[in-house]
């Protein structure tokens, strides 16, 4: 059976706030058993750059979808150990982002990065007239964007700490919910730090001084009388008078 991905269930809204953390809250998520949990968060930070010397593209096997590297003039997978003959191009944008809190980097494949910048690799490669290195204009614009980013961890970044994410989902921020998010969260805070402070006076209560009860010697006999049981004789059965037993 095929297990539902919750974070794609319900709303737009329910799916821009799944599991909404910070980017220093993603980095320091830690896990030695990943396959226990979903690690899918979301998070909205801002791109500030391409991460420099790493290709926006590259070419897949077609048989395993892997990158297939060129010798000569030629692609090689590595995977399938072959030089395929069929190829198709596909995005690889590694960004770098930034929120308050942090700065991490993270990986738009091809997929997504096609939906978001609604128009494919081959049609880019195409526009460039063979100057594949070079980066589309429209690639280059995604900078300085704010958006919200959808991240499933990997095993690396839960068990190395490896700072690049996966990108699964963008959405483009709704201003009136993020800002109604932040009231709701703030108000969330302000009701955590009230408990946080209860319980602290309640752990202080035991080391308060205790306060002495004054109590009469009258009302402390009157006590004692209370608590003592009393000892029940044998009745006799014959004549039904008491029997006293010697002690």
């Amino acid at each position: 059976m095929m297990e539902i991905d919750k974070s794609t269930q319900g709303t737009l809204e329910d799916q821009m706030f799944y599991r909404r953390i910070t980017l220093k809250e993603l980095t320091g998520i830690r896990h030695d058993n990943p396959t226990d949990e979903d690690f899918v968060f979301t998070t909205i930070a801002t791109i500030d750059r391409l991460q420099e010397n790493i290709q926006w593209w590259y070419m897949s096997c077609d048989v395993c979808n892997k990158i297939a590297t060129k010798e000569s003039h030629n692609y090689y997978c590595k995977n399938c150990d072959t030089y395929p003959e069929g190829l198709t191009p596909r995005y690889r944008i590694r960004l770098q982002i930034s929120d308050r809190t942090a700065t991490t980097s993270c990986t738009l494949f091809d997929e997504e990065a096609e939906r978001m910048l609604n128009t494919s690799v081959s049609f880019l490669l195409d526009s460039l007239d063979g100057k594949s290195e070079e980066v589309p204009k429209i690639i280059q614009e995604l900078c300085g964007q704010r958006l919200i980013f959808r991240f499933k961890l990997n095993n690396k970044n839960l068990t190395l700490g490896m700072q690049n994410y996966a990108v699964k989902k963008i959405f483009v921020p709704d201003e009136k919910l993020e800002k109604r998010y932040l009231e709701d969260k703030a108000e969330e805070d302000l009701m955590d730090d009230e408990v946080d402070n209860m319980l602290k006076q309640e752990t202080k209560k035991p080391n308060e001084p205790v306060k002495k009860v004054q109590i009469s010697k009258c009302e402390l006999s009157k006590n004692i009388c209370e608590l003592v049981p009393v000892k029940e004789e044998p009745e006799d059965k014959s004549n039904g008078s008491t029997v006293h037993q010697k002690e």
